[in-house]
């Protein structure tokens, strides 16, 4: 059976930058109808909730797209599963992919390898679009993304 990979870009398209993580997994849909693989699935959302376990039970690997302030260029890093008093939900709905992936191992006894791409953002003002500083990282982002979906990182 093929692993299942699965893409998470996450973001707000309506600020700035912030969609980064939206396109850029956008463009691991068309990358992988491209070469016939129909193994990976890919996901756009705003932010990352506690339904989204129930798509990292199915997964093998995934691979978190999102928008970085501290970032200066796009950068892959591998993410370790939060530790159980790092997974206090409180009164929010949203997760940082550790947390999700702690959420998951806790409720199906596994979670899948798990790897953030970073990507850095300059405005995240109110407006479709990316900056030209943005678009000036979309082709090292993609050749990250295509590097993860090789299995290289």
């Amino acid at each position: 059976m093929a692993s299942a990979d699965l893409v998470i870009g996450i973001g707000n398209p309506l600020r700035g930058d912030d969609g980064i993580g939206a396109l850029v997994a956008g463009q691991a849909r068309s990358l992988a109808a491209g070469a016939h693989r129909g193994n990976l699935r890919v996901q756009v959302v705003q932010q990352l909730t506690p339904e989204r376990v129930l798509d990292l039970q199915r997964a093998d690997r995934v691979l978190f797209v999102d928008a970085c302030c501290q970032a200066a260029a796009p950068c892959l890093q591998p993410l370790a599963v939060a530790q159980p008093g790092e997974l206090a939900l409180g009164l929010s709905h949203r997760l940082e992919p550790a947390q999700l992936l702690a959420l998951t191992d806790l409720l199906s006894g596994r979670a899948p390898a798990a790897t953030l791409l970073r990507l850095p953002v300059h405005v995240l003002d109110h407006g479709q679009g990316l900056s030209p500083m943005a678009r000036r990282q979309l082709p090292q982002a993609r050749w990250l993304l295509l590097q993860w979906m090789n299995g290289h990182a």
